[in-house]
């Protein structure tokens, strides 16, 4: 919603406004925060203990916890690719606007999580991860191949799909893995991993769009992502197994 936002502002108002919208946005969400109460710290307690002693993350060697952290730099990448250059791709294939892709991938994003976000607790973290993941990378491949309107739209959707999915199932799979009782920092890890991978990758895809061009980048986004994704799905623990196996 952000960037189709941020397009219709720009249009209509010009940047400065863009500037002052994201002031008022950071200022209601301040307010939001401000408002939400705590839980209360023997529920946290409680849940806690009722999690289990499960710290898989100590029993780890360092090769897995590289990759475990690496698949969340990555998807942060590709999904900064995703909002950093689809605005200049779709412009240079002379596609019309860009906020239409945006609301699209949003909504799939939103509603995907409704539906299947608790996919994870039913079939397995990694599964859902593994085929989350594999959706966003074929769709970034059918992203190089974009030639229409109707193309864009329909990667729209499918990004927002696999976006929804991998969210919840990756960060499920961090909480997991690091115990419940470090709930906190196994979100607080997994978003900053996201973030740097979004830092990163606008640098590093920047780089190889202007050696390939746009399309070509988005192809080599969703090798890069499908060949991490792989070496994922062999070497990360099942949550508990390094425990049992230590």
């Amino acid at each position: 919603v952000g960037p189709s936002l941020g397009e219709e502002i720009i249009n209509r108002w010009g940047f400065p406004w863009l500037v002052n919208g994201a002031l008022i946005c950071l200022v209601i969400s301040l307010i939001l925060v401000l408002v939400t109460k705590e839980l209360p710290r023997e529920e946290l307690r409680e849940e806690a203990v009722a999690s289990g002693p499960e710290n898989s993350w100590k029993y780890a060697s360092w090769f897995i916890l590289l990759f475990i952290g690496l698949m969340p730099v990555v998807h942060g990448s590709v999904r900064g690719a995703m909002i950093y250059f689809m605005p200049l791709l779709v412009n240079s294939l002379n596609l019309g606007r860009v906020g239409p892709f945006f609301i699209i991938f949003s909504a799939a994003a939103i509603l995907s999580r409704f539906r299947f976000g608790g996919a994870s607790d039913q079939y397995g973290r990694k599964k859902v991860v593994f085929l989350s993941a594999l959706l966003i990378a074929v769709n970034l491949v059918l992203i190089s191949r974009i030639n229409s309107q109707g193309l864009l739209l329909t990667t729209g959707f499918l990004g927002g799909l696999g976006q929804g999915l991998i969210f919840p199932a990756l960060s499920a799979y961090l909480i997991d893995f690091m115990g419940r009782g470090n709930k906190g920092l196994a979100i607080s890890l997994y978003n900053s991993f996201f973030d740097v991978g979004m830092g990163l990758g606008s640098i590093f895809y920047g780089w190889v769009s202007e050696l390939v061009g746009l399309k070509q980048m988005y192809l080599a986004a969703g090798l890069l992502l499908l060949a991490v994704n792989l070496v994922f799905n062999f070497i990360a623990p099942e949550p508990g197994q390094l425990k049992k196996t230590a």
